[in-house]
């Protein structure tokens, strides 16, 4: 059995929500549980989950054993930007679009490493399920445009 039919099995037989130790009784460890969610625009597999908090809640998001995780607390006119849904095997969780992650890459540039940010750039823009119109939007609010325009035009005429 391959190690995404396995993952399946796993979340099937724990009611669609699983712990790692039950993926780790599998021989599967988290960093290939994310890797399998979320596929994309990266070939990293982050050592902890991200979420993302307006930045009116409580401070108190706590960091479980089982599953690491980094709060980024996001200013209020920005979180329900791009916000959308997705299925991850199975369960439907709230996500950022395409689109907003990109943004965000922008918006961070600074924190992430150079190869994360280009892989992440460039396989949007040879992305056939991109956005420019909802891209260029999430860009003006997020005060974004000049900079993400700069590369993206590069990039598509290029």
């Amino acid at each position: 059995m391959s190690k995404k039919e396995i993952l399946k099995t796993v979340i099937e037989n724990n009611g669609g929500i699983a712990k790692t130790s039950d993926f780790a009784a599998n021989g599967i460890n988290k960093y290939e549980v994310a890797a399998f969610c979320k596929d994309g625009y990266s070939d990293f597999s982050p050592r902890e989950w991200s979420i993302a908090v307006p930045r009116t809640a409580s401070r108190a998001v706590k960091n479980i054993e089982e599953f690491p995780m980094k709060a980024y607390y996001i200013q209020k006119d920005f979180f329900d930007i791009g916000k959308s849904t997705s299925n991850f095997n199975g369960i439907i969780l709230p996500v950022y679009d395409r689109e907003r992650t990109i943004c965000d890459c922008f918006k961070y540039r600074t924190k992430l490493d150079n190869e994360i940010f280009n892989k992440a750039v460039n396989a949007y823009a040879s992305d056939e399920k991109k956005n420019l119109a909802n891209l260029s939007k999430y860009a003006k609010e997020m005060k974004l445009y000049t900079k993400v325009m700069n590369v993206m035009e590069v990039l598509l005429n290029g």
